[in-house]
C-alpha cells in the first residue's frame, strides 16, 4: 500500500512518539518536495526528526494542470500532496486539513488523518489504546474536533 503524506500527520505522530510504526502500515510513504521542505524548515525537534527518516521518500511532482487548480484551493504542501497522490496512484493520502481532505475526496483519493492512523495502528496491534494518544495530541494543542474524536474512540471500542 502506497501512502502520500502531508506535513501535519507526520509531525503529530512524531510528537506523541508514534512515527516509527508508520512504515508498518504502508509499504511506501512518499512526500512531495514542498512537504519535505516544510518538515526541514520546522524549528522543532519533531520536524527535524521526521525529515531524517530513511523510509520517507521525497518525490518530485511532475507539472500538471491539476496542480495549478489545487494551489488555488489549498496551501502549497497540501496541493502538492494531493497532486502527488494522483500522480503515483497512491492508495491513501495522509492529511488532516479539512479543506485538503474535501478536495482529495472530490478527486476520489482516499484520505486518513492522524486519528485514522491511530485507529489503524490499534487494529494492527501496534498500540493498545487510542485514547491516551488522543489526549496527548489535544494537550499538545493539535486541533481535533470532538465529533471526530468520539467517532474514532467508538470505532476503537474505547468510547
Amino acid at each position: 500500500m502506497i501512502a502520500v503524506s502531508n506535513t501535519s500527520p507526520l509531525i503529530a505522530l512524531d510528537s506523541i512518539g508514534l512515527l516509527d510504526p508508520l512504515p508498518r502500515l504502508f509499504e511506501r510513504i512518499q512526500v512531495p518536495e514542498a512537504v519535505a521542505h516544510e518538515l526541514g524548515a520546522k524549528a522543532s525537534a519533531a520536524g527535524a526528526s521526521v525529515s531524517e527518516r530513511d523510509w520517507l521518500h521525497v518525490v518530485r511532482l511532475r507539472s500538471s494542470g491539476s496542480f495549478d487548480l489545487l494551489i488555488r484551493l489549498v496551501d502549497l504542501g497540501e496541493a502538492e500532496a494531493i497532486a502527488l497522490s494522483d500522480q503515483v496512484g497512491a492508495d491513501i493520502l495522509l492529511i488532516d486539513d479539512a479543506a485538503g481532505r474535501q478536495v482529495a475526496r472530490q478527486l476520489n483519493i482516499p484520505v486518513a488523518g492522524v486519528l485514522g492512523l491511530l485507529l489503524r495502528m490499534k487494529r494492527k496491534g501496534l498500540i493498545e489504546r487510542v485514547s491516551g494518544y488522543v489526549a496527548q495530541l489535544v494537550d499538545g494543542n493539535f486541533y481535533l474536533s470532538a465529533q471526530a474524536v468520539a467517532t474514532v474512540l467508538a470505532e476503537a471500542g474505547e468510547g
